[in-house]
């Protein structure tokens, strides 16, 4: 299925002996090739692509879920490979562009990678998306959410939750449980594919509940955006909370810079902030964002407690819900690589495991590649994340 490694050097010099051999050596020779294709001194390896964005404003995911994806694949390369074949891991860096991040797909897959892991955005997720069907290779994604690719039946598979449902779920907490009644949405055009989605699903179920959205703020990261004019714009009207949709440093800025200038409402945020960048770019200002995330900081399973020793173990700094969920990709592709026979491509037989054991609880893997996790309301408490009880 995914090549094999042939003796025929070895396979033509034992046919000459053989045949000197006489009858003897023609009962013998029914044998080689079963030999020549189990015996390899050096059986090739199986190649993964992992692809993200590693400079700029984007990429604080990206490090993280690469090594958590290299933890999956070295972990299984010390228990002899799959089928006798280690795991290569070849990295790209899609640069947050589009045409980029098609670029590195397409040359991965002329380097033979049988998937790839990623992308770590939604926006890039999107763009190569089309790619991965025509050239029909799988892509499996650690954290894209964008509800844009829910429901499709192509090459692109996950392991994080579309973001309807929190969407819709945590405007219901600002509307039913905060009594927010007014609130303006914030949110970063150069992961459109993520936050459009978000703020639609979030706006649509607000107003339903009878809530208004006071107004719609868009920037962009990637062309440098002045956050403290946006900031400036949020505190004009009388919005009572923000729903806030940016990568982990813009998300810290702003809320130093909608605190500056005297916002004292809710402050929502979606998964997207929630990295270790958010305490370093937001200070004290984060304390009392809310949001919800299906990754537990605080669970205590076996599992999950031996992936972050070993981690932090292996790169010598804590992982985060990018790390783990680069793990659980990685694992994802490797388990398919691992039951895949026959005619059965690589996506056919991961859509048929359907379920997979995950670091912190089993998840189901639909039809279509989507997934469910339950999600835990959080917010920030003097840099931490922490648990709320309903």
């Amino acid at each position: 299925m995914f090549g094999e490694c042939r003796g025929d050097v070895r396979t033509e010099e034992m046919k000459e002996t053989f045949a000197k051999a006489g009858a003897l050596g023609a009962v013998a020779l029914l044998f080689v090739p079963i030999v020549g294709l189990v015996s390899c001194d050096d059986p090739q390896p199986i190649k993964v692509g992992f692809v993200s964005t590693f400079a700029g404003r984007a990429s604080d995911l990206s490090k993280e879920g690469r090594d958590g994806a290299l933890l999956a694949i070295e972990e299984v390369n010390k228990n002899g490979g799959v089928d006798g074949r280690k795991i290569q891991l070849l990295v790209r860096d899609d640069e947050n562009d589009a045409d980029t991040a098609r670029r590195v797909d397409k040359e991965l897959i002329d380097e033979g990678v049988v998937a790839i892991v990623g992308h770590m955005t939604s926006a890039m997720s999107a763009a190569a998306a089309p790619l991965m069907a025509r050239e029909k290779v799988v892509m499996v994604s650690p954290t894209t959410s964008t509800n844009e690719l829910t429901g499709i039946d192509d090459y692109f598979l996950r392991v994080y939750a579309p973001s309807s449902d929190a969407a819709t779920e945590l405007a219901k907490y600002a509307r039913q449980e905060l009594g927010v009644s007014r609130i303006s949405i914030i949110y970063d055009l150069s992961n459109k594919a993520h936050t459009k989605s978000w703020a639609l699903a979030f706006g649509d179920e607000f107003e339903a509940l009878g809530g208004e959205i006071v107004m719609h703020r868009i920037f962009s990261s990637a062309n440098n955006a002045r956050l403290q004019d946006v900031a400036a714009d949020m505190v004009v009207g009388d919005a009572e909370g923000i729903m806030l949709l940016a990568g982990a440093l813009d998300s810290g800025l702003l809320c130093q810079y909608l605190r500056q200038k005297g916002f004292d409402g809710s402050i929502l945020v979606s998964q997207w902030s929630i990295t270790r960048d958010i305490f370093r770019h937001g200070g004290s200002a984060v304390n009392g964002i809310r949001f919800f995330d299906a990754f537990d900081n605080d669970n205590r399973s076996d599992r999950y407690l031996a992936f972050k020793r070993a981690f932090e173990t292996r790169f010598k700094y804590p992982s985060g819900f990018a790390g783990a969920y680069g793990f659980e990709a990685a694992q994802v592709v490797i388990e398919g690589i691992r039951r895949a026979k026959g005619s059965v491509g690589l996506r056919d037989t991961i859509l048929s495991i359907g379920e997979f054991e995950g670091l912190q609880a089993r998840f189901a893997m639909d039809r279509f590649g989507d997934v469910k996790r339950q999600r835990i309301l959080k917010t920030i408490k003097d840099g931490q994340f922490v648990s709320l009880k309903r």
